[in-house]
């Protein structure tokens, strides 16, 4: 396919960067054949085009007013903004060794739920009213192999870049405190733990299947900024509008009892062929005919009832009792792949650090996971959970949910400013 530059980051829209950009434009910076116009517009266009490196920090605050959290948000928004419009530096670098003209970092904050009320009920820092209205503990599912509560944080950063050094740069400041006025030390959060994931360019991870072949784009009616971000119309306070929930997950995937699997049983868990990535079911749809129809949710005829595309979207034709529809569930899915070698029994260690944003966490994550993708009496009663999870293909290690604020709307404002107005 011809040569186009990778978009760049949103650095001064309404929104955090790092979340729905960097962004393909609807259409092709460059003249395209025809062939290549119709992979673009299928592939890209209105699409998140991921960075090649992910890292995520959660941490914790070490602080006791609301004051001091003013002050912590106020510098690390600076840090993260000094950090994003940073240029590559050539120095170190050797003869004839080019430079790109940005790593294309993006630093996004999320705050979690113990921000506005503590383990024990208490608005810790005054902010129980700033609360985003579906922010809270993430609640243990099927196929989990932690305790969630043990697990959540204050805070978390989501750093991607097209370098790994600057992701490594960028999580030791925030680790060693090094991020607040230049030569003070602020050890006012505390990091928890470093995660570090990769995105392959062909899009496909550890289980050989394509990642995100169905996900969100801007050029189905707008749909990815629509079902992403909070409006004035979802009832939340006003410093969450243009914000996101985050639905963070580490996903460890048990490579050896996935491979033992012939193919065409890997194609039944995932429901989709292992080459092609076309869905297995009788008819599709869309560009490129990568969407699959199911007619019949309870008709395994369009792949098995477990498949994890079905578990996870069933896409019925008409609304729940609820009067929503199962299209209007989806969100936006950012994963990379992760692999930290052998554990202490000799067994890979790999996965995907999965995640999830959405306008509304209730609506378009819980309720999938919950009342699809692990309840073993969906579509048919006794049918069973996901394939991936209830074959012990899958497991989630860690995750939590979080909120992330709007982008500071001038140089006076910070990232969660909005709360202490």
């Amino acid at each position: 396919m011809d040569v186009i530059p990778p978009p760049a980051p949103i650095l001064d829209g309404p929104h955090q960067p790092g979340i729905t950009d960097p962004q393909w434009p609807l259409e092709p910076p460059v003249p395209l054949s025809d062939e290549h116009q119709e992979r673009y517009a299928f592939e890209r266009a209105g699409r998140v085009d991921p960075q090649s490196f992910l890292t995520v920090v959660p941490a914790n605050l070490a602080i006791q007013t609301a004051a001091e959290l003013r002050d912590v948000l106020q510098s690390l928004s600076g840090f993260v903004r000094a950090q994003m419009l940073r240029r590559p530096d050539n120095n170190h670098i050797p003869v004839l060794r080019s430079l790109p003209e940005t790593w294309r970092v993006t630093v996004t904050i999320g705050l979690g739920a113990s921000v506005f009320i503590s383990a024990s009920g208490d608005d810790r820092f005054g902010l129980r009213h700033a609360k985003p209205r579906w922010l809270r503990i993430m609640p243990p599912v099927t196929g989990d192999d932690y305790r969630p509560a043990d697990h959540a944080t204050d805070l978390i950063f989501l750093i991607s870049s097209d370098h790994p050094y600057v992701n490594v740069s960028i999580a030791r400041a925030l680790s060693q405190g090094n991020w607040g006025v230049a030569g003070v030390k602020e050890k006012r959060i505390v990091v928890t733990s470093v995660e570090q994931g990769f995105a392959r360019p062909d899009r496909r991870e550890f289980l050989r299947f394509d990642d995100g072949i169905d996900n969100l784009s801007n050029a189905l009616d707008g749909e990815l900024d629509r079902f992403v971000y909070v409006t004035a119309d979802d009832g939340e306070p006003d410093s969450a509008v243009g914000g996101s929930y985050l639905a963070y997950r580490k996903i460890r995937e048990n490579l050896p009892h996935w491979e033992a699997h012939a193919q065409r049983d890997q194609e039944g868990m995932i429901g989709r062929h292992k080459a092609s990535g076309m869905p297995l079911s009788r008819q599709t749809m869309g560009v490129s005919k990568m969407t699959p129809i199911f007619p019949d949710p309870k008709d395994a005829s369009d792949g098995p009832l477990t498949a994890h595309i079905r578990k996870v979207q069933p896409r019925r034709s008409g609304p729940d009792l609820l009067g929503v529809h199962d299209l209007d569930r989806r969100f936006l899915r950012r994963g990379y792949p992760y692999f930290e070698g052998l554990d202490a029994a000799g067994d890979i260690q790999s996965g995907l650090l999965f995640l999830a944003f959405a306008r509304d966490l209730r609506k378009q994550f819980e309720w999938p996971v919950l009342n699809w993708q692990t309840n073993p009496d969906f579509p048919v009663k006794g049918i069973g959970i996901d394939a991936l999870y209830g074959r012990g293909v899958l497991t989630n290690i860690a995750g939590g949910y979080y909120f992330c604020p709007p982008a500071p709307r001038n140089e006076d404002k910070f990232i969660g400013s909005g709360m202490f107005a």
